[in-house]
């Protein structure tokens, strides 16, 4: 249980994905997919019906 009104979101966020990722819960990988209208659609829908849940996108 935590408490108190002084906790620091990212040391939060850090010890919540320090349980995640040794639970297999939690992951981060890299895909390449094509420029064209639709791509990161067709990927976000895979995940989706894999079960899992994005937690965020990053393009470079």
């Amino acid at each position: 249980m935590l408490c108190g009104g002084n906790i620091d979101p990212a040391i939060l966020n850090r010890v919540i994905e320090q349980g995640l990722v040794p639970a297999g819960r939690l992951m981060q990988f890299t895909v390449v997919i094509g420029d064209r209208p639709g791509g990161l659609a067709d990927l976000a829908r895979f995940i989706a019906e894999c079960g899992a849940h994005p937690r965020g996108y990053r393009v470079t």
